[in-house]
């Protein structure tokens, strides 16, 4: 086929030359496997192309999917959500909804409805004119004990120690 003009041929004169003695169909073989390569760098790259296309389609589905989630928490807040609920709600699966949901906010479901609920629980506390067992049922909580033990656990403050120093006046 080819001869190089030393032994380090390409790398040092930077070219070969053709061996006489060498077949046509030998260089129609090298163009061939040259011509697959160059189509398939291309076509890898078309590849990629729509690689890219598809997982910006997907990035904005999910964000869809997780402001339609939160929307869902906020509307429900006082109710006894679950993450069955929300995957029967959206038709997703359940391992779905907690990793996109997961990817896309930084928290689980459950831990993003906690926060709700105590971010509106402390703004119903500021009224004097709520009562703590409003406050709790308002916030998905049927058991006021329950509803102050996690409230002191997230605000390190009991509802009342929480009220008396934020109430309005």
């Amino acid at each position: 086929m080819f001869l190089s003009k030393s032994p380090l041929g390409i790398a040092k004169d930077g070219g070969m030359e053709r061996n006489p003695e060498a077949k046509t169909e030998s260089e129609q073989f090298i163009k061939n496997t040259i011509e697959l390569l160059v189509l398939s760098l291309l076509s890898s790259q078309s590849t990629e192309r729509k690689k890219r296309v598809e997982s910006y389609k997907q990035y904005s589905h999910r964000r869809t999917l997780t402001s339609d989630i939160t929307e869902y928490l906020n509307a429900n807040l006082s109710e006894a959500v679950t993450l069955e609920d929300i995957s029967e709600k959206f038709s997703y699966s359940v391992s779905s909804i907690k990793r996109i949901f997961k990817a896309e906010t930084g928290y689980s479901v459950m831990n993003y409805l906690a926060n709700l609920r105590i971010a509106r629980a402390k703004q119903l506390l500021r009224d004097k004119e709520n009562s703590v067992e409003y406050v709790a049922a308002r916030v998905g909580f049927s058991n006021v004990y329950y509803f102050s033990n996690f409230f002191k656990a997230k605000v390190k403050k009991s509802p009342s120690e929480y009220r008396k120093q934020y109430s309005k006046f």
